[in-house]
């Protein structure tokens, strides 16, 4: 697999010039035939512990010291929403019982809640966006990461997980030439095992495919090491998620450079590791990269 990451640069403002998402609009401004330009949606992912949010608020910051426009919004998900902060706080109950196709959804629900209620509107009219988690954080925990208790037949939620699994690797499959025989065999063998139908949990197809909803012009995966992100959420207590253990975590991880090396330049690893300005600086240089 192959996946870029990101280097250190400089670099002052500059406007993105990623391929533009469906239904992107194009709105004149008042006494002039001008378009409108868009603003850019921007995602901070990675596990817990990696400083997306320390990080999500800083690139907030500099975006409007240097861009001629609003303050960008800055967006949590789950959250921001009345919607999405009574899910969180549902999602992340220690004592409650959500299996992994169920949970994917939740979160989808709030996604799209976000993105009709607060992203295309900010982004219609101009203001840049700034949101920690999307559609990589659906892949990595309620996909990716579930293969372990899929593979040890346990958990009541494993076929949905499979499932889940199954569907993701497929989509990613089919947009990867040099592979893609080799990971439909896959899906297809596993799909014959379990007995499942692909369709019937693609989640992340789901997702990609509501009509007129915004995607991210970039996605920036803060990549570290289950280890480091330990280590900085040492004493902090853990919620539903976080508790599922090392094992789980380490998946998570695997999960997210496997998203980016197959989301060509939408989505970038940046080296998570070091002090908070050098990885701020890693970040900003992604941003800019991209004009």
């Amino acid at each position: 697999m192959c996946c870029r990451r990101a280097g250190v640069g400089n670099g002052g403002w500059c406007r993105a010039a990623l391929p533009p998402y469906h239904g992107a609009v194009s709105e004149s401004t008042e006494g002039s035939g001008a378009a409108k330009e868009r603003g850019l949606f921007i995602v901070l992912d990675g596990v817990d512990g990696c400083g997306k949010s320390t990080q999500a608020r800083r690139l907030v910051e500099r975006l409007g010291r240097v861009a001629d426009c609003e303050v960008p919004l800055h967006l949590r998900e789950p959250g921001s929403t009345p919607l999405g902060e009574r899910v969180r706080a549902l999602l992340l109950e220690t004592d409650l019982e959500i299996g992994p196709a169920a949970e994917a959804l939740l979160f989808a629900a709030c996604r799209r809640q976000t993105l009709d209620a607060l992203v295309a509107p900010a982004l219609a009219r101009g203001r840049h966006v700034v949101c920690e988690r999307f559609h990589a954080s659906t892949f990595a925990y309620q996909m990716y990461a579930n293969r372990t208790a899929v593979a040890a037949g346990s958990g009541s939620g494993a076929g949905g997980a499979a499932a889940l699994c199954q569907a993701a690797r497929g989509e990613a499959a089919r947009g990867q030439a040099a592979r893609g025989e080799a990971a439909r065999g896959e899906a297809a063998r596993g799909a014959a095992a379990r007995g499942n139908d692909e369709g019937g949990d693609d989640v992340l197809g789901l997702l990609r495919s509501w009509a007129g909803a915004p995607r991210p012009d970039l996605e920036l995966i803060l990549d570290l090491s289950p280890a480091e992100a330990a280590g900085r959420r040492a004493g902090a207590p853990d919620d539903r998620i976080e508790s599922r253990g090392a094992e789980y975590l380490s998946q998570v991880v695997d999960g997210y450079r496997e998203y980016a090396g197959e989301r060509e330049e939408r989505a970038v690893l940046v080296a998570g590791n070091g002090d908070a300005d050098e990885v701020a600086e890693r970040i900003w240089a992604e941003v800019c990269r991209v004009r």
